[in-house]
């Protein structure tokens, strides 16, 4: 079984052993979303100024 298959029973147990609530990591993006053109990165944005 993979640690991922159910996270909803991860966090339970993890909680039953007193897990601090607050330190649970919100969802990472994928990886297309995590990646950005180095073009655009280096391009300011002046579309809202």
């Amino acid at each position: 079984m993979r640690r991922n298959q159910c996270q909803a029973c991860r966090l339970e147990k993890c909680l039953r052993v007193n897990m601090n609530r607050h330190a649970v990591q919100h969802e990472r993006p994928n990886g297309k979303e995590r990646w950005q053109d180095p073009a655009e990165a280096r391009t300011p944005n002046f579309k809202n100024a």
